[in-house]
């Protein structure tokens, strides 16, 4: 093939593979008339122009604002939702527990001490563990919903805010 080539290019015949090429030469520089545009792309834009592109830009920037806020809330109501679960297992464990160590110990201790004695110091041990078991549902309450929405537009406005001074 490498021959053919050769031959074709000595006799001054267009090579095979030119004619799969474009005619116009590519290049990766811009026209001269271009690279100010490029430079300055609003410069040639008119005020109706701008105005369309800022609704436009304006119309997305709160549909995705929009996307994000629904995102988060899903995600929060699910972190709420498990927070739930655990608060109700921690009671549903907390009550059969109580009335078990109640009964058990109650009657263990009732043979050393007063059975009313020995039914507060279960009380109490019941107490701290349902106390435990709450606080760790307490960690996974959502304590700032819609933490990155309320993020993003406290920054947005303040770049709105920057842009118009």
């Amino acid at each position: 093939m490498a021959i053919l080539q050769l031959e074709r290019a000595l006799n001054g015949h267009p090579q095979l593979l030119q004619a799969l090429l474009p005619t116009t030469e590519v290049s990766m520089e811009p026209p001269a008339n271009e690279v100010e545009h490029l430079e300055h792309p609003l410069a040639a834009s008119s005020t109706a122009e701008l105005m369309g592109k800022l609704a436009a830009q304006s119309a997305a920037l709160v549909e995705k604002q929009i996307a994000l806020a629904k995102a988060e809330v899903k995600d929060d109501l699910r972190s709420e939702i498990e927070a739930a679960e655990g608060f109700g297992v921690a009671g549903i464990c907390a009550l059969t527990v109580l009335n078990l160590l109640l009964v058990a110990v109650v009657l263990a201790l009732s043979a050393a001490m007063p059975s009313w004695l020995a039914a507060l110091i279960v009380a109490g041990v019941m107490l701290l563990l349902a106390a435990i078991a709450a606080l760790v549902g307490r960690g996974k309450l959502v304590t700032k919903p819609l933490a990155k929405s309320r993020r993003i537009l406290e920054e947005d406005a303040h770049w709105v805010k920057e842009r118009i001074s």
